[in-house]
């Protein structure tokens, strides 16, 4: 009787191992395709002449220049746009012919589920015109700081398009008021040197406030100041290709394993040593 229970009792927890093994094949097998669901959610794809033709009329109406489209896209199956969350959006590669250093994103979105015919177009194209004024306003200010040698590169997020109704030599308000999200802008103040920094950080503080308030706060702003450990490593950083990456996230700056800056560089300060209320949360 003995022999019976206890072989009973065994054959009760082998059951129930197996029970438990199927339990949690089922939930590893459902967190790999969620996983994998959400990795297809963002795929490249080959996309058609069709396509390439009306994102290339759209631009070159716009602009009256001519552009190249890249032949590949970013498929995404939520919506970048505000608005349109849940509507089929993709995304464009193209360049200007008269400068191919500089890409930029131009989104393709539907209406609404009842009206998928009809698509829309947004395009981060003037972000570089954009990106010359407020570099040039920052350059000026920054004369006064005593700096002999600096390089400014200012990150942007290229998910930002703009209305259609802007163009390259619309002032700096307009694109502010004019933009699908609030506009995110990354500043990056590169030195050889950290002398006067102090005073340096603080002049540099004001800049970045009186800015902010001339234009109603309407934008986040986050400051970096680096300096780089010799002068080697402070000419071989190029400003230009560094802001050209435009569709390299800013946020990455911090997260990528390589640093994408390819030199070494020791942080000075930045905008979170001070009491500044323009950062973006959640960056």
């Amino acid at each position: 009787m003995f022999k019976y229970s206890g072989i009973k009792a065994i054959a009760v927890l082998i059951v129930i191992g197996f029970v438990f093994g199927v339990i949690i094949v089922s939930i590893m097998s459902f967190k790999k395709l969620e996983i994998e669901t959400k990795k297809d959610d963002l795929k490249t794809e080959k996309t058609n002449d069709n396509d390439i033709n009306e994102v290339k009329k759209y631009l070159e109406e716009k602009y009256s220049k001519e552009f190249i489209i890249d032949p590949d896209y970013v498929s995404n199956a939520g919506s970048f746009i505000p608005g349109n969350v849940g509507n089929p959006t993709v995304y464009y590669k193209a360049y200007s012919k008269e400068d191919l250093s500089y890409g930029f994103r131009v989104y393709k979105f539907q209406n609404s589920k009842e009206n998928t015919k009809v698509p829309n177009l947004n395009d981060g194209y003037c972000w570089k015109f954009f990106r010359e004024q407020i570099k040039n306003i920052f350059e000026e200010q920054i004369k006064s700081l005593r700096i002999d040698n600096y390089k400014l590169v200012i990150d942007i997020n290229p998910r930002t398009t703009f209305n259609n109704n802007i163009k390259p030599e619309s002032p700096i308000e307009l694109y502010f008021n004019n933009s699908n999200r609030k506009v995110s802008l990354n500043f990056y103040l590169i030195l050889n040197s950290d002398d006067n920094i102090n005073e340096v950080k603080d002049k540099l503080y004001n800049i970045i406030s009186e800015f902010y308030e001339k234009y109603d706060k309407n934008m986040y702003i986050y400051l970096v100041c680096f300096k780089t450990m010799s002068d080697k490593d402070f000419n071989s950083i190029n400003q230009i290709k560094r802001e050209n990456s435009v569709f390299v996230e800013s946020k990455e700056l911090f997260e990528k394993k390589n640093n994408p800056w390819g030199v070494n560089l020791e942080t000075l300060f930045t905008i979170e040593d001070f009491e500044f209320n323009g950062v973006e949360e959640n960056r």
